[in-house]
């Protein structure tokens, strides 16, 4: 019997956004670099494609009137697994064994007879595509890193030669070290292409722990919890007069920051 992976709950059960549960199923989940950091392509998430390795069956908990309603949502709820992987657009390349997804903005990926093709987004493929060991070529992957899409109206896409390209190479260096090695001795000018985070703006409790942030209440300590202000500047302070404040703030899932460096970003950083 097959075991899922993951259940989240979407709909408020009204007559216009009936409950369901959709219930992620992978064989391939111990092999998946996603899956190991709390991560999923299959998560349902607006404007994305999913994986082609897993696949998800939904399961209709109608509306708040229907016998359905409480039966599918305690089910799912109950679930070892529930809400246990979410969706990132962060992640360009997953590793699945010696295989790899590339989940890529901006252009359309297809196999054919045995090669990458990489095209502008207006053509005929996949913005997500499973790539096996014999395709995942660094011949093929200097095809991703030299793509130039153009838009509907013309002019290129910039965006992906400056966004996509840096990220993608990022995470082809920690996950395929000996492509990314054999890329680089192909085209050197791609190790140039290092992306730059900082301004960007991200969830805290998904950038590196153990570090300093910066706010307009000025700079804190993560702890990977909590933020912790030694001079909290605000003006609503307990008293007329006194000296420094310093405060202990919980982080939640919706807490946002501004990246100030490079290295507080991490692979499952989600950036808003």
């Amino acid at each position: 019997m097959r075991e899922a992976i993951c259940v989240h709950l979407y709909g408020d059960g009204s007559r216009n956004n009936r409950l369901r549960a959709e219930y992620i199923y992978c064989d391939r989940a111990n092999e998946c670099s996603a899956y190991k950091q709390g991560r999923c392509l299959c998560v349902t998430y607006p404007f994305s494609s999913r994986c082609p390795v897993g696949n998800v069956e939904s399961v209709d908990g109608g509306t708040k009137r229907s016998k359905m309603f409480t039966r599918v949502k305690d089910c799912a709820k109950s679930a070892p697994y529930y809400g246990a992987l979410r969706y990132s657009s962060n992640l360009k390349i997953v590793r699945i064994g010696d295989d790899a997804v590339l989940s890529l903005s901006y252009v359309s990926l297809k196999i054919e007879n045995g090669d990458l093709k990489v095209n502008g987004p207006w053509e005929s493929g996949s913005k997500i595509l499973f790539i096996p060991k014999e395709i995942l070529t660094a011949d093929n992957i200097l095809k991703v890193c030299e793509c130039k899409p153009m838009a509907l109206m013309g002019g290129e896409i910039e965006s992906y030669q400056k966004d996509e390209v840096p990220m993608f190479l990022r995470q082809l260096r920690k996950l395929f070290p000996e492509i990314y090695t054999e890329l680089i001795v192909k085209s050197p000018v791609q190790e140039n292409k290092m992306p730059y985070f900082v301004g960007k703006r991200a969830k805290l409790l998904t950038l590196k722990p153990n570090c300093k942030y910066k706010t307009r209440y000025g700079s804190f300590f993560f702890d990977g919890k909590y933020a912790y202000f030694d001079n909290y500047d605000t003006a609503f302070k307990p008293f007329l007069k006194c000296g420094n404040m310093s405060a202990k703030v919980e982080i939640t899932n919706d807490t946002v920051v501004t990246v100030s460096d490079n290295e507080q970003v991490l692979e499952m950083t989600e950036f808003v």
